[in-house]
């Protein structure tokens, strides 16, 4: 079972590009979109949990970063693009069709 995260940092944390890779290293993760500044969406096998803790791997943390995994709930709004919230409502095929 997949579920879809939100993964926010600060900019001390990493860049989106370094989070995006790290992310990509990471075998239970099995997409993530990107279009908000220090902000990635994830779908992952993993729990929030793991998933933190993986991330905490990749980088070497220090005082001042920053980074919180949540898991996407139903109660949600907002302005996005469709295909953040193609990936909320379907973490196990989280891609758009025709992507």
């Amino acid at each position: 079972m997949a579920w879809a995260y939100l993964i926010v940092f600060n900019q001390k944390f990493a860049s989106r590009e370094q989070v995006q890779a790290a992310l990509s290293q990471i075998q239970e993760v099995t997409y993530w979109y990107a279009c908000l500044p220090y902000c990635v969406f994830a779908t992952s096998t993993l729990t929030a949990d793991a998933l933190a803790k993986a991330l905490e791997t990749k980088f070497n943390i220090s005082q001042g970063e920053r980074f919180l995994v949540t898991e996407i709930a139903k109660d949600r709004q907002g302005r996005l693009p469709k295909a953040a919230w193609h990936l909320f409502r379907n973490p196990e095929n989280p891609k758009l069709p025709g992507q």
